[in-house]
Formats: structure tokens, sequence, C-alpha cells
């Protein structure tokens, strides 16, 4: 099969690596176009080999943003009409539009049905939106599955921890832990409160441990000092989250890793998302949404704590669904 993979955020090149390398393995001839969008392009194509860069990610006005978009589409458009694939498939709306009237299948992916404007258009465009069932959301043309988008990079079956990252950034196994700051200018944080790191900071400094720092917007980088500050992209980043003692991120993405790699999570943001639902339910990732005083969590916080997570997510990933097995079902089905 000749099967278009169109690529617009970062989580995007995890999502689909391993379903992209059996597919090639089994003879099918892959195509990656990429959204323009900071090293975006450089990233996919390190990742995957040769891709097509097509559009760009604008800042600007809404109306400015609904420009480039359409603009993109066109040219998604063009460029399917040139390689012409048996199906076209993202964790976006844009390919779906693009052979909107064609006879060229599209199976979309999406788990962010808060995320309403993006999750709608895929849901309006997509021949096959498939979703988490954790998400109340259903329609004719909506497949679920019992997982997460994460699943696809961190289940065991394909992620192994690579524990030399530890003497690179001179760590111990969890005497640290992992920090995330989400900048507030994205429109799915533009609500988020900013955190005050200098209460949370000196808890964990009492502790004994070092802190680790994925920051989004470097100019931050002040509200840390005397932390280790990430310069991305990172080699074998999911090992320095798997070995750290626990993970603290403004951010919903990464708690759902940390959580799936059995590491303490515990959500700043404010953005309460279906999908976290459960992970919430099992004590996996600790939400603030939820009145918790996270001095008080990691007051108590300890090794005992990961062992724990260690022990759910153990228990708890045997009863998911491989999402990358998904993925190439979804895909190849004709």
């Amino acid at each position: 099969m000749r099967i278009l993979i169109d690529i617009v955020h970062m989580a995007d090149v995890n999502f689909y690596k391993n379903a992209v390398k059996i597919l090639r393995n089994q003879g099918h001839n892959i195509f990656i176009s990429v959204m323009n969008r900071g090293n975006l392009p450089e990233i996919v194509k390190k990742e995957y080999g040769a891709v097509t860069v097509i559009g760009k990610h604008s800042k600007g006005s809404i109306a400015k943003k609904a420009y480039c978009n359409l603009k993109r589409v066109f040219a998604l458009r063009r460029f399917i009409e040139k390689v012409k694939p048996d199906v076209v498939t993202s964790f976006s709306y844009y390919p779906a539009a693009a052979v909107f009237g064609k006879n060229i299948r599209n199976v979309i992916f999406h788990d962010d049905a808060e995320y309403k404007k993006q999750f709608n258009l895929c849901k309006l465009f997509a021949q096959r939106l498939v979703i988490p069932d954790f998400i109340p959301v259903n329609a004719k043309n909506i497949k679920k599955y019992h997982s997460y988008k994460e699943w696809a990079y961190l289940n065991p079956a394909y992620f192994k921890p690579n524990s030399s990252v530890l003497k690179k950034y001179n760590l111990r196994k969890n005497k640290y832990v992992f920090i995330r700051d989400i900048a507030t200018v994205s429109l799915n944080y533009k609500n988020n409160v900013n955190i005050d790191y200098s209460i949370i900071l000196p808890i964990l400094r009492k502790k004994g441990l070092k802190i680790v720092v994925s920051l989004e917007d470097k100019s931050q980088k002040y509200k840390f000092k005397d932390c280790i500050i990430l310069q991305e992209p990172v080699k074998d980043f999911y090992s320095l989250i798997y070995y750290a003692l626990a993970l603290i991120s403004s951010g919903d993405t990464m708690p759902r890793e940390a959580a799936l790699l059995g590491v303490p999570a515990y959500y700043l943001g404010k953005r309460k998302m279906s999908v976290n639902k459960e992970l919430i339910g099992q004590k996996l990732i600790v939400s603030l949404n939820n009145g918790i005083s996270l001095n008080k969590e990691l007051g108590n916080l300890s090794i005992k704590s990961k062992e724990r997570a260690v022990r759910k997510i153990k228990s708890y990933g045997n009863k998911l669904d491989d999402t990358t097995e998904v993925i190439m079902k979804e895909v190849t089905i004709l």
C-alpha cells in the first residue's frame, strides 16, 4: 500500500514511528509530509528519512491562522495528487480535508475532545476518526480503542530505557525530579496559571533531590536557578523521565507519559481532559484540579511512591490495547 502520514506536532513523530518501521518492513510505501514548525522538519527527517515540508505554523491572529491552515490544506491536496496514496493519516484534520471529495481513504487519530475546534474539524472531515474509549464522544465515523496515544511509543514492547543518560547529566536513578513547564501562548494552555516554583523547588531540594527542567519558554529559566535546564531535542528523553522519582508538569501530555512509565506524575495545569480521567482514578496522575495540595504531596514523595506507581502500571498496562497495532490495522484496512 501507498500510505501518506502527515505530521504537524512533535508528539506525532513518536506516535507513528514504531508503526512506520513495521509497515516499511512489510513492504508498504510510506510518504511523510510535515508542517514547517520550529525544528519539527529536521527532527522528522532524522527519524523517518525523506520528508516533504508543506505549509507553516502561524502564530498570528485567528484570521491569519485560518488563512495559513486553508493554504496548507490545498498545498497538501496538490501533494496527494502527485504521490497518489491509497490512504492518508494524521493526528490532525489536514489530510482528511485535503482528500475531501476524492476517492482516497483517510484515517485520523485524536485524543483531545476538549480542544473543540481541532477535534470537531477532525470529526467533520475524517472518514474514520480513531480515539481512546475514555473519550465520551460517539459518531458514525468514530472508532474507539482501549489505550492512549502515548502507549504507541512507551509500551514496554517498544520502549527500552537507556541508563547511560544518567551519566550524561550526572544523575542517579530516583534521585531527581523532572519538571516540564509549558508556555501559555498556546491556545491549548492560554488559561493556564503561572506556577510558583519558588515554593516547589525548596521542598524538592530539602529531600536531597536534583531537579531536571524541560522549558518550552527558555526565557523563564531564571526561575530555575541551580537546576539542570535541558536543551531540546534531548536524546533518550523518555529515559530521563523513566529514571526520575517523579514528574511535575503544567502541560497534560507528559503526566500521561510519566504515568505510563510508572513514574508518579503531578499535573499542575487547569485543563480537564477525558483521556486523563482513568489515570487520575488509578492515582497514576495527581491533578491539582481536584483540590489536592502539591506541597503536601511532594512532602510525602518517596521511593515507595515510585514503587507503587511501577506496580500499578505493570498491572494496568496489560489491559491496554497496543496502540501501534491499532495504527497499523486501521491504516491498512482496505
